[in-house]
């Protein structure tokens, strides 16, 4: 499919930056909102929120950490995106990564 090898070939030219880029993004709005919020004189409901979000926020991070695990484990494979057929997680909370 042409498509999609376009796909998995840009992400595995700019899947890292993409996910800095996205990273940084949050970063600053979340700082942004931070601000008006402690200007507005609402901090504690800000930390109401963001404990009450711990999960997703654990989440989010354990997904950034797992795309650098694979981007590793595929060039310590000699490997590249097009080349995965399928991901997995093991007991183990591993990355378990089929390639073709």
């Amino acid at each position: 499919m042409e498509t999609e090898s376009y796909y998995l070939k840009l992400w595995e030219l700019t899947g890292d930056m993409a996910i800095e880029r996205i990273s940084a993004a949050a970063h600053h709005v979340a700082s942004l909102w931070d601000t008006a919020w402690v200007n507005a004189g609402n901090a504690a409901a800000l930390d109401v929120a963001l404990d009450g979000n711990a999960g997703e926020i654990a989440d989010l991070q354990a997904a950034v950490a797992a795309n650098a695990t694979l981007e590793t484990w595929l060039e310590a494979s000699n490997a590249t995106a097009a080349d995965v057929i399928a991901i997995g997680l093991a007991a183990d909370g591993s990355l378990a990564v089929f390639i073709d």
